[in-house]
C-alpha cells in the first residue's frame, strides 16, 4: 500500500512539475479603435474577455512552442506571437493601415514587454514587419529595415531553432535573392522544415508560372453547379485569378478592394474569378454573400488544397493571386490585390 501511494505521488508530482513547465501566462493591455469586450487568441479563436482598463489575461498548458496569432474584435490583421512557455507581458494597439488600393484595414499590432527570450527575438521581425511610420519610410527603406534585422539575427546563428520561422515570416518582404541566402545557411534538417520546403516549392511556382505559354485550363464549378472552364472567358483583357477560402484574414481582407475595382473596370474588360478551397459549400456560398463578391464569378471543386488548381500550382498556403492577359499569359504574380496601375497598363 505504501508503494501505491508513492507511486501516486510521484505521479502527481511529475503532472504538477509538468504543467508548471509548460505553462503560459499572457497579461496583456491593449488600446482599441472601438470598445470591444473581447480579444481572440490562437487558431481556434479563443475569446478571452477585456476588461474596461483594457487589460486581459491568457492562460494555457502547451506541449511544443508554436507561432499564433491574436486578433481583436475588428482586426483584418492578427498581431503574430511565439508562444512558448513562460509568462509574459504584452501591449498591443489597434492601428489603421491602408491596402494596396487606399483602403483602411485594421491591424493589431503588438509588442513583448517581458517574456521568454526566444519569442522576443520572434517579436523584433514582427515589429518591423508591420511597424507603422511617416510617409518617408518607404517600402525600399523598410525592406532594408527587415534584411538588417534578418542578417544580424541568422548571420549570428543561422542554426537557432526559430531561423526557419523568421525566413517564412520575411519572405514576403525580403528580395529573392536574400531569402535564398539564408536557406543556404541553414543545416540539413532545417532544410526539411515545412516552412522552408513551402517556400521551396514557391519558387518553383513562380519558375512554373512564368515559363506556361497559358495558365493551367481549369475546370470546376459555379455557385449555381454549372460547369466552368477558365477558357470559356472571351473577349477580356486581363484575368485575376483569386484563391482563397473562408477563414483565411489575408484572403478576405482583399475583397473590398475587388469590389471596387471591379466596379470601375469590369466594363472595361476586366474579369475576375475567385476560387475557393473550401471543403463546405456553406462557407464558400456565406463568404460571397458577406464580401458581397455575388458580381464576378466564383468557382470551387469543394476539396481545399486538393483541388486540381490547387495541386497543379502545388498551393500550400493563400492568399494565392495572379493577372492573366485576354490570351491566358501570365502578366504578374501579386503579393496582395491588384493596383489600379496594374489594371490600367492593360485596358
Amino acid at each position: 500500500m505504501k508503494r501505491n501511494y508513492l507511486l501516486l505521488f510521484s505521479l502527481l508530482s511529475t503532472a504538477i512539475l509538468f504543467g508548471q513547465q509548460n505553462s503560459v501566462i499572457v497579461h496583456g493591455k491593449i488600446e482599441q479603435l472601438s470598445n470591444n469586450h473581447y480579444i481572440r487568441f490562437g487558431f481556434d479563436g479563443v475569446k478571452i474577455p477585456v476588461n474596461k482598463d483594457g487589460s486581459f489575461e491568457y492562460r494555457d498548458t502547451i506541449s511544443d512552442s508554436r507561432y499564433t496569432q491574436i486578433w481583436s474584435g475588428n482586426s483584418s490583421i492578427a498581431y503574430a506571437i511565439w508562444l512558448q512557455p513562460g509568462t509574459y507581458t504584452i501591449t498591443c494597439k489597434e492601428t489603421e493601415f491602408p491596402d494596396a488600393a487606399g483602403n483602411k484595414l485594421i491591424a493589431l499590432l503588438g509588442k513583448i514587454i517581458d517574456g521568454p527570450q526566444d519569442s522576443k527575438l520572434y517579436d523584433g521581425l514582427i515589429e518591423r514587419l508591420y511597424e507603422k511610420t511617416d510617409t518617408s519610410f518607404t517600402e525600399v527603406k523598410k525592406q532594408q529595415k527587415i534584411t538588417r534585422y534578418m542578417d544580424s539575427v541568422l548571420l549570428r546563428d543561422p542554426h537557432h531553432f526559430l531561423a526557419p520561422s523568421l525566413i517564412a515570416q520575411s519572405y514576403s518582404y525580403v528580395d529573392n535573392a536574400e531569402i535564398q541566402k539564408y536557406i543556404g545557411l541553414l543545416d540539413e534538417k532545417q532544410q526539411r522544415h515545412e516552412a522552408i520546403i513551402a517556400i521551396k516549392d514557391d519558387f518553383k511556382r513562380k519558375e512554373k508560372l512564368t515559363g506556361e505559354k497559358q495558365f493551367y485550363d481549369f475546370s470546376m464549378t459555379t455557385i449555381d453547379n454549372t460547369g466552368f472552364k477558365l477558357s470559356d472567358i472571351k473577349n477580356k483583357k486581363l484575368i485575376l485569378i483569386d484563391i482563397g477560402y473562408r477563414t483565411c484574414p489575408g484572403c478576405r481582407a482583399g475583397h473590398p478592394t475587388l469590389t471596387r475595382l471591379y466596379k470601375k473596370y469590369a466594363g472595361k474588360g476586366f474579369e475576375i474569378i475567385s476560387v475557393s478551397l473550401d471543403k463546405r459549400k456553406e462557407d464558400w456560398l456565406a463568404t460571397i454573400k458577406e464580401d458581397r463578391m455575388e458580381q464576378w464569378i466564383n468557382v470551387s471543386d469543394l476539396k481545399g488544397f486538393d483541388s486540381e488548381l490547387a495541386k497543379y500550382y502545388n498551393l500550400k498556403w493563400v492568399p494565392f493571386r495572379v493577372l492573366l492577359n485576354k490570351d491566358r499569359k501570365l502578366v504578374k504574380i501579386l503579393s496582395s490585390v491588384p493596383t489600379e496601375d496594374d489594371i490600367e497598363a492593360f485596358l
